[in-house]
């Protein structure tokens, strides 16, 4: 899946407006949103607030598991967690592994 489809699917399932994507040097990975009435740039795969407002959103729990290096995101309706190795960037396997559960809520949908 692309970083593209993620945004897409994670917005989705946020209930966000999918508005413009933007691939730039300033933010790897940018969609812009329409949450309310005015549009916001949205970025969760690059931004930790915007990672964690959206887990927050969707009831997304996080599980370490150090000896293994590895993040679980998990909604508690779903049988099934995302894992995702961290090594030595931890924020970027939190962001990414809320966005891999974010975009899975939003294939459910229809």
């Amino acid at each position: 899946m692309t970083n593209r489809e993620l945004l897409e699917l994670a917005a989705k399932a946020a209930g966000l407006t999918p508005i413009a994507y933007f691939h730039a040097e300033e933010s790897e990975h940018l969609l812009e949103v329409r949450p309310r009435q005015e549009n916001v740039y949205w970025a969760p795969l690059d931004d930790d607030g915007d990672a964690m407002r959206l887990a927050a959103a969707l009831s997304i729990s996080l599980r370490f598991e150090d000896i293994e290096k590895t993040v679980e995101a998990r909604h508690p309706q779903t049988s099934y967690g995302q894992f995702e190795e961290y090594g030595t960037d931890k924020n970027k396997a939190v962001r990414r592994a809320i966005m891999l559960a974010a975009a899975e809520i939003g294939k459910a949908m229809p």
